[in-house]
């Protein structure tokens, strides 16, 4: 996994740029400023904090149950 930090400061054409030359099969997750990803010992993921977070999989958007084990 790739992590972009303070998310919602990037520019639309910043993260398209960055989530297309991400290698295939590689997880890009961009977590706003005062937010968390956190992964428990289960495997779950779960968002904590003020903002969002946006995973991305070979260039689309994909949810949080995708990354599932």
């Amino acid at each position: 996994m790739s992590v972009i930090p303070r998310f919602e400061q990037w520019s639309h054409d910043k993260v398209h740029r960055t989530v297309t030359l991400a290698p295939k099969g590689l997880y890009v997750a961009g977590i706003d400023s005062s937010t968390a990803l956190l992964r428990s010992a289960d495997g779950v993921w779960r968002v904590e904090g003020a903002g969002n977070v946006v995973v991305y999989l070979n260039g689309a958007v994909v949810s949080l149950d995708d990354m599932q084990p």
